[in-house]
């Protein structure tokens, strides 16, 4: 028994509590994998934008009423990990099978696209790569002024351009500057 609320106590759910939920799992499964337009968005569902499709689809058209809102939740990922626990027992259909197969290729695809251009962009931050960017950059020496000459030189003021001096010009000749 938890002392004064820290610790909660685990609470062990009843196999007869989870056989419904899985059949309506397996229900769900089934009814999806004869649904097209889902298989369709499940293919399709690259971004989180086609995920909520996906989702919302399912939810309008094969979630029974009593389906429990937590799992609705998040259905898209609770989705895939029950289609991807189906057993000898309860097969996915094939038209499921191809549709999550076709989303894992193309996900892998643009994975390696992604790399491939990172690669290539020199963006990679390996040390060796990193090492070999930097050994291309030109490197400049440039002697700096003694001491006692400093850039710009009393009482000279460098601007960019003339707009430039003239829009400081108040603050170069009437205001106390730093180095005098």
């Amino acid at each position: 028994m938890p002392r004064s609320g820290r610790k909660k106590a685990k609470r062990q759910r009843s196999p007869e509590a989870e056989a419904p939920f899985e059949d309506t799992v397996i229900k769900l499964i089934y009814d999806v994998g004869k649904d097209p337009v889902a298989c369709m968005l499940l293919a399709s569902a690259m971004t989180d934008e086609k995920e909520h499709d996906f989702s919302k689809h399912v939810l309008t058209h094969h979630v029974p009423p009593d389906f429990p809102p937590r799992k609705a939740e998040k259905l898209f990922n609770a989705f895939l990990t029950w289609a991807g626990q189906a057993t000898s027992d309860n097969p996915i259909s094939h038209e499921l099978e191809a549709a999550i197969h076709l989303r894992k290729s193309v996900r892998s695809a643009l994975r390696m696209n992604k790399r491939e251009f990172i690669s290539k962009s020199r963006i990679n931050r390996k040390a060796v790569v990193k090492e070999a960017l930097l050994n291309e950059i030109p490197v400049y020496h440039v002697a700096s002024l003694p001491p006692d000459q400093p850039y710009p030189r009393r009482q000279s003021f460098v601007a960019e351009n003339q707009y430039i001096y003239d829009k400081n010009d108040y603050f170069i000749h009437c205001r106390r500057q730093p180095d005098t």
